[in-house]
């Protein structure tokens, strides 16, 4: 089965985005494959390497940004930017 990396960028530094994946039932979160991040300018860049597919992103990033807007309460809503 062969796997692919997506790549994409949230508005929220590094440091608040692992608070938040730290307050998240580790079986909530579907990172069949590797998850990892990157500090960059204006936000946190996160690696998602998995083999199944992009519907497997969209859950891990579903996920992510439902606990976002729950701790945040709807104000400053997450932005994702996706690259190619």
């Amino acid at each position: 089965m062969s796997t692919a990396t997506y790549i994409v960028t949230i508005n929220r530094p590094l440091v608040e985005l692992l608070n938040y994946l730290n307050e998240i039932d580790a079986e909530q979160v579907p990172a069949e494959g590797g998850l990892s991040f990157e500090a960059v300018r204006g936000g946190t860049r996160i690696y998602y390497t998995t083999s199944r597919g992009i519907a497997g992103f969209f859950n891990m990033a579903d996920t992510l940004i439902s606990q976002i807007s729950r701790k945040d309460r709807g104000k400053n809503v997450p932005e994702l930017v996706f690259e190619p």
